[in-house]
């Protein structure tokens, strides 16, 4: 039974009912005992469901939409009770003591340090004693201090504490009363009405912590055809764990789905879960500590697309005066297109407020009262938001107000107004977006800069457009063969399908996108404009820098990352002026600066693994038959974790008991790789430095060993002195473990450490004694030196062979990292004179296609562009090769000169749009005229009818009030056919 409800629960290898019908029969017909009836069997997970799993809620929203929820309470409480997460959760802010910052909680003045302490842990268990923060603690040296935060400093948690001044004659201790503490009126009124803590009586005694967890939403498709069956998703994470954890599927959990309910009425229903959180904590198991605990939530950010944020965030859109979620720049195209509203694009605008966003709705719902859209869409346009829950009420609000006013049309207005205020309170108790009451969140700068759909389906998919869509063949052709010969070693990218990615040049994912911002400037040099280039270069700068998972000093980080975007905003200015101001995704790129500074790196709040878990939900969407689908998807979904849980070893509570599964299921996830990875679960990764993996002994066996000149030992400089036996029989190594843990082969650029120097080289050789397993051993690299200026053209640094020392000998644990390196065909003109066959079915076919041909291999560029190891690599490099340098250094100026010809140019573009609206309409008119001749000639004399009338009421036959009655008159007299 457990077996097969692990085969029917594995994420991404979904059992139909009918599949799983005939594995029961044939489990009978092979003998097996005991085997149940699939109702049985079916019943049984229904039983432990309930017992073990995560409660799904039926759910009907204000707007009347029935959905299910599967509680989020009950999905962070699995995270405490599990083993296998519980040890990663973070519950207390840590100081990095200016270190490096890769997390949320480490960010000084960050989420988890600009909110009040009262949210934080509030106490800590030390021995058998509990401390409360606000509460007088005497220190082991008697002195008394007050603690305000449990902070985690290199690995120990401290208190961040006030000291106390005892005073024999005003303060007073009555233990163990803390409620007899007597304090000075004047100084200490703020501590003595927190004394004692208010949480003793919330926490019961036990641990109490705090837990944020982002809330993602997105429509998507429920098929896995073509054929698109709109879903609105919500999914969530626990952000207490570390980002490295969080791009696993293991740790993406399914909160709701709907085909009818949209993401704000889902989303209501998490925003109480979470505030109830507040007034009852959620009491569950920390298998870490094996003690009961209990936590509150909170929801930190809003990650999701820039459309879903703006709805999130009670936005107009991209469309609008005011197009930015997070400021208020925009306006006129007027104002838009002079010199100093143009320059506003380049800058953030003054920040929106959750306040001031809850009071433009309210306004515009007390608009709506009186009757008179337009009034309302004024409100909207000149303020840029827009809810989309108000808006529902507020399309009835003006029909009713215009009914009553036509009933009653001398009925006083206020009066009117007051009546359907009143009406709409008893209506619904949620007028508008929930998240605009969400304690500690602002939807208008909690919606972050995500950079999967801002940068790789943004700027790099308006960059990749801006290249190709002016391409001749012949120019498709030297990039699709340039791209093929790629060398990917150091990138970690998928192998490159280029004829592919040219075929469909209009239709590229990310992955696509992210493999083209780390190669094709090495590729265009001599088939694009000057302009094109330093677009593509500032591009390939600032991609590194947003998908740094460490950054070592924020400052310097921040200053760096704000030049680099400066400098691809002015790139696509100088091909496109105007575009700034109708691709939000260009502007909206400047708040990632201080998204960074609170949050830390831009790769932690990345959607890519939401968007990866929507392939889980279709194969569930697939298999339910549609007539309940967010049932039984959310049913289907706490399965899925309850199974994950108990093959985790996570506790459930069983009569009063926290119990668990028993050993040997446990056992499965731990020793069993395949589940692992149906699980979405990996393993903390280990690895040897300097450990070369071997051939395997049969196969070495059949191998002659290598002499001393056959493994290129023989004339090669030995710096670290490594002891050599000219007996020695060697054989090739398969690849080897770098300190950072990097899998290097033959031909891999890396950097090594030897006599407690750098250098940098390419591995020639990996070489173990013959006959040995997988052991240390030597490396033979051709040393390259890094050149003192940036290559002139794409401003990285340049590799040039040591001509003293072409080849060193190194030990195997000298190798630190591998980075990428690209050939200088531009300067050594490289062609594509060279053939090769095509590969097809794992063989070499008869087709052949073109080949870059290499004409120097002692000269290469270090690959600035590349993400994989890229803060390490600029360490490494000197200063002076790595800082960025601005684009422009007058931008205001720049902005301005550009601005002045936009003025005219748009000007131009908005009156021949308009030249040919009116152009096209009278074309279709006539053409509907030549259609229906009948029509049209009755149309011209009951035109004639009604300009009589016209006259011969006194009224001008030209345009204006006359024409309006005419047409009046004219349709009151019978047609002349």
């Amino acid at each position: 039974m457990c077996y097969l409800d692990i085969l029917d629960n594995l994420p991404r290898l979904r059992l139909s009912s009918s599949q799983l019908k005939m594995i029961l029969w044939i489990m009978e017909e092979c003998g097996a005992r005991d085997v149940p009836s699939f109702n049985g069997f079916r019943a049984m997970q229904k039983q432990i469901r309930k017992t073990t799993g995560v409660k799904s809620e039926a759910h009907k929203s204000g707007l009347g939409n029935l959905f299910y929820v599967n509680d989020i309470r009950d999905l962070i409480a699995k995270d405490f009770a599990n083993p296998e997460v519980a040890p990663y959760i973070q519950k207390y802010p840590e100081d990095v003591a200016g270190g490096p910052i890769s997390e949320i909680w480490q960010v000084k003045d960050g989420k988890w340090h600009d909110i009040p302490l009262d949210e934080l842990t509030p106490s800590i268990l030390v021995g058998h004693t509990r401390y409360y923060v606000h509460e007088i603690a005497e220190l082991s040296d008697g002195q008394w201090v007050i603690p305000a935060l449990w902070i985690v400093c290199k690995g120990k948690t401290y208190a961040d504490c006030k000291l106390v001044q005892r005073n024999v004659s005003l303060l007073y201790l009555f233990p163990p009363d803390l409620a007899g503490l007597i304090f000075n009126p004047e100084t200490c009124k703020e501590y003595a009405q927190r004394i004692p803590n208010r949480f003793r009586q919330i926490d019961n005694g036990d641990d109490l912590f705090t837990v944020w967890v982002p809330v993602w939403a997105d429509d998507v498709s429920g098929a896995r055809s073509k054929q698109y069956q709109k879903h609105l998703n919500v999914y969530t994470a626990n952000a207490n764990l570390p980002g490295r954890l969080l791009q696993q599927e293991y740790f993406v959990r399914f909160v709701s789905t709907s085909p009818h309910a949209g993401a704000l009425e889902q989303l209501t229903v998490v925003v109480n879960q979470v505030k109830s959180t507040h007034t009852k904590p959620v009491l569950t198991f920390d298998a870490e500590t094996e003690r009961p605990c209990s936590f509150r939530l909170n929801v930190p950010d809003g990650p999701a697309d820039n459309p879903q944020q703006a709805e999130e965030a009670s936005h107009i859109g991209h469309q609008g005066n005011y197009f930015c979620r997070r400021c208020h720049v925009g306006g006129t195209s007027e104002e838009k297109e002079s010199p100093k509203g143009y320059h506003s694009f380049y800058e953030t605008g003054r920040p929106r407020s959750v306040e001031e966003i809850r009071t433009a709705v309210l306004l515009q719902i007390k608009t709506a009262t009186y009757g008179i859209a337009s009034h309302v869409e004024a409100l909207q346009t000149s303020t840029g938001t827009k809810d989309k829950i108000a808006q529902h009420w507020i399309d009835i609000l003006i029909q009713k107000a215009r009914d009553m006013h036509a009933a009653a049309p001398g009925r006083d207005l206020d009066e009117i107004s007051d009546e359907l205020l009143i009406w709409l309170g008893k209506e619904t108790d949620q007028q508008y977006n929930p998240l605009l009451d969400l304690p500690l969140f602002d939807p208008s700068q909690d919606t972050l800069v995500e950079i999967l759909h801002t940068i790789l389906l943004g700027h790099a998919k308006y960059t990749w457009y801006d290249l190709h869509h002016n391409w001749t063949e012949v120019q498709q052709n030297i990039f699709t063969v340039r791209l093929q010969a790629t060398d990917l070693d150091g990138l970690r990218v998928p192998p490159v399908r280029a004829a592919y990615m040219m075929q469909y040049r209009n239709g590229l994912i990310g992955k696509h996108f992210k493999t083209l911002i780390q190669t094709m400037i090495f590729h265009i040099y001599d088939i694009v404009t000057a302009n094109q280039f330093a677009l593509v270069r500032a591009l390939g700068e600032l991609g590194p820098m947003l998908w740094l998972p460490v950054i070592d000093d924020m400052d310097e980080y921040l200053i760096n990352l704000q030049i680099l975007i400066d400098n691809l905003l002015d790139a696509f200015a100088s091909i496109d002026p105007a575009k700034i101001l109708i691709k939000l995704k260009l502007h909206v790129l400047l708040h990632i600066v201080p998204d960074v500074r609170r949050r830390g790196p831009g790769v932690r709040f990345s959607t890519e693994v939401f968007e990866c878990f929507n392939a889980i939900f279709r194969l569930c969407s697939v298999l339910s038959n549609h007539q309940a689908p967010s049932r039984d998807i959310a049913a289907k979904f706490a399965d899925l974790d309850r199974v994950k849980h108990i093959l985790s070893g996570g506790y459930w509570l069983e009569d009063s008991a926290w119990v668990r599964a028993g050993k040997d299921v446990r056992r499965i996830l731990r020793n069993t790789p395949i589940i692992q990875r149906h699980l979405g679960w990996a393993p903390p990764p280990y690895w040897t430095p300097g450990m070369i993996k071997a051939v395997a002994q049969k196969k070495q066996a059949k191998l002659e060993a290598l002499t001393a000149a056959e493994a290129m030992l023989t004339g090669a400089i030995n710096p670290a002195s490594v002891v050599i036996s000219p007996t020695t029989p060697w054989t090739n190594g398969v690849n080897i473990a770098a300190v950072l843990g990097d899998c290097c082969t033959v031909g891999s650029w890396a950097i090594f450490r030897v006599n407690e120097l750098a250098m940098v080289g390419r591995i020639s050789k990996i070489l173990l004694p013959k006959g040995s397993k997988s052991a240390q051993g030597l490396l033979v690299v051709s040393k390259f030196d890094v050149g003192e200026a940036l290559h002139p053209h794409y401003h990285m640094p340049v590799l040039l062979l040591d001509t003293e020392a072409q080849r060193v000998i190194l030990p195997s644990s000298s190798i630190q990292f591998t980075f990428n390196a690209q050939h200088d065909c531009r300067a050594c003109e490289c062609d594509a004179s060279g053939v090769t066959r095509q590969m097809q079915e794992r063989q070499e076919s008869d087709t052949v296609v073109s080949s870059i041909v290499h004409k120097d291999e002692t000269r290469f560029i270090i690959n600035m562009h590349g993400f994989h190891n890229a803060g390490v690599l600029r360490k490494f490099l000197p200063v002076a090769l790595t800082k960025p340098r601005p684009l422009f250094t007058d931008r205001e100026r720049r902005h301005h000169d550009l601005a002045t010809g936009l003025g005219v140019t748009q000007k131009a573009k908005r009156a021949a749009i308009l030249e040919k609206a009116a152009a096209t309409r009278e074309k279709n008119k006539a053409a509907k005229a030549a259609a229906n001749p009948q029509a049209s000639t009755s149309a011209v004399i009951t035109a004639a009818v009604g300009t009589t009338l016209d006259v011969s009421m006194g009224e001008s036959s030209g345009a204006g009030e006359g024409q309006v009655q005419s047409k009046r008159v004219a349709q009151k007299r019978p047609r002349i056919d």
